[in-house]
């Protein structure tokens, strides 16, 4: 569940290792930013979740 306090970013920590679950995180983030557009996320993460502004900390392939 995400609070909707006012002037609170939302940050989120996620971990996606390989293609498929890059394609259905990315997904996910495209959804959780259309709703919430202050929300970040960073983690492991491939292409397809970079391309929605996921911070890779660490690229998956």
């Amino acid at each position: 569940m995400v609070s909707e306090q006012s002037g609170a970013a939302t940050q989120v920590a996620m971990v996606a290792g390989e293609a498929s679950g890059d394609l259905l995180a990315a997904q996910l983030l495209r959804g959780l930013k259309a709703r919430w557009p202050d929300w970040t996320s960073a983690g492991i993460g491939g292409p397809h979740m970079q391309a929605q502004g996921f911070d890779a900390w660490w690229p998956s392939e």
